[in-house]
């Protein structure tokens, strides 16, 4: 009796440690939140920074996500070496790093190389931290994987809002017979205090805990403190376990294509909100623009939030259906109410909250009947290194070349790209489940 006691206590104790490290998993993953909240409201006030315009410090978008592909492939080559926790340490720190010096680097270039080690950092801790879930939930990882997501869309939130406190405004002398910021001189308005490095500090600051809680989990590893990691289901490749890959490439083609596209719109959405709002005929200021960006990640948050909730009670497939039918719905409000203000605020709402989940919603729902986990994952992840690039460049070329309302379309044909490739999926897996049926 007193044998069975201890043994359902140690393997409660082996649980409950299980879940702290969760939790430190998503502190550190919010470092993916503040890399992709910060950028888009700080962007005016940075090209201030370093006396540049506003165009040309856009390229700023495809380095850090360029650095955040190369994050991910770095990471691929590093798994078998089973140091997870030293790895992330390490990439929380290059990316507290970098953060802190971007507001002083001075120049576009030091800008530009501080943004691809902030990109970096935010690949390698993408990879790490769901290959770390993988390992303390190898089973049954649903609503865990979820979790990591949702702590990044919490800190996406907090930093757009942070960002909001210390940005510089335009303010109208009370003496000035204007109504419009558009309307502005010198004579009639000025320009408060550019403090914009105080946010970056602040995030490097936050990222500092979960720095120090993996260090010690890597030195208790080593010292062998702690139950080690089982890293077989990171390492476990397709021939070993039986599966024949050649039979499913066509869905791990598609899983590819699919999420090309779904986080590279949010954070273009997010990063190009400001300059839409306060360049294209709508005319608001900083500050408007910046709570709708804020309130954006607040509806990511919470349909992340939702998807993790509802996963428990009903079909990861059926979940999947109703967040397209609701991107379809808003994508198409943003697209043919583009300056209405008040229908960019409703649609920014939806937009976000049913965009969310796709990663990692698909990436759990394909793993759980393709049994490919760790394929799985790569290959969304590198999919969604490549969307990061190359997105928010095509965003970029089109704000400069064409015109910011292009912004709009881009999300409603996104969003349709993205629709056709789940529904390409969904009829693949119909056919190989009936396949094995027979």
């Amino acid at each position: 009796m007193c044998s069975l006691y201890s043994s359902n206590l140690l393997m409660e104790s082996t649980e409950s440690r299980k879940y702290i490290q969760l939790a430190w998993l998503c502190w550190a993953f919010c470092l993916n939140g503040f890399n992709n909240g910060i950028i888009g409201p700080s962007l005016p006030d940075l090209a201030e920074n370093i006396d540049q315009h506003i165009n040309e410090i856009n390229v700023i978008l495809p380095t850090t996500s360029a650095g955040n592909f190369f994050g991910i492939l770095i990471s691929s080559t590093c798994l078998k070496s089973k140091s997870l926790y030293l790895f992330i340490t390490v990439s929380l720190l290059l990316g507290a790093i970098s953060t802190f010096f971007i507001p002083l680097a001075g120049n576009l270039t030091n800008t530009l190389i501080l943004f691809f080690l902030q990109g970096l950092s935010k690949g390698l801790v993408d990879a790490y931290c769901y290959a770390l879930c993988l390992c303390l939930f190898p089973s049954n990882h649903n609503w865990q994987m979820l979790s990591l997501p949702v702590a990044s869309a919490f800190s996406g939130l907090t930093v757009a809002f942070i960002v909001k406190a210390f940005q510089s405004h335009l303010i109208i002398y009370s003496h000035a017979n204007i109504t419009s910021i558009s309307e502005c001189t010198e004579d009639t308005c000025y320009m408060t205090p550019n403090r914009i490095s105080y946010p970056y500090m602040i995030v490097s600051l936050i990222l500092v805990p979960p720095i120090l809680a993996f260090f010690y989990y890597f030195i208790a590893d080593l010292l062998k403190k702690v139950k080690r990691v089982d890293y077989t289901v990171i390492l476990d490749l397709p021939s070993v376990r039986s599966i024949y890959l050649k039979d499913k490439l066509a869905f791990i083609i598609l899983i590819f294509f699919f999420h090309i596209p779904v986080y590279g719109s949010i954070i273009t959405y997010s990063h190009l909100l400001t300059l839409y709002g306060i360049s294209s005929p709508l005319f608001q200021s900083k500050s408007v623009m910046a709570t709708i960006t804020a309130l954006f990640w607040g509806s990511v948050l919470l349909g992340r939030i939702t998807n993790v909730c509802l996963s428990r009670y009903i079909s990861m497939q059926l979940l999947l259906t109703l967040n397209f039918v609701g991107l379809v719905i808003f994508s198409t409000t943003l697209f043919f109410f583009k300056f209405d203000i008040v229908y960019i605020w409703v649609g920014s709402l939806g937009y976000g909250f049913f965009q969310s989940s796709f990663l990692p919603s698909v990436m759990t729902w394909a793993g759980s009947f393709l049994e490919l986990d760790v394929i799985i994952l790569y290959t969304s992840l590198i999919a969604n290194g490549v969307g990061e690039i190359v997105i928010p460049y095509t965003a970029v070329l089109m704000f400069q070349h064409i015109s910011h309302k292009v912004l709009m379309l881009l999300i409603f044909i996104l969003s349709l790209i993205e629709l056709g490739l789940f529904l390409a999926i969904c009829y693949l897996k119909r056919v190989h489940n009936n396949k094995n049926n027979t």
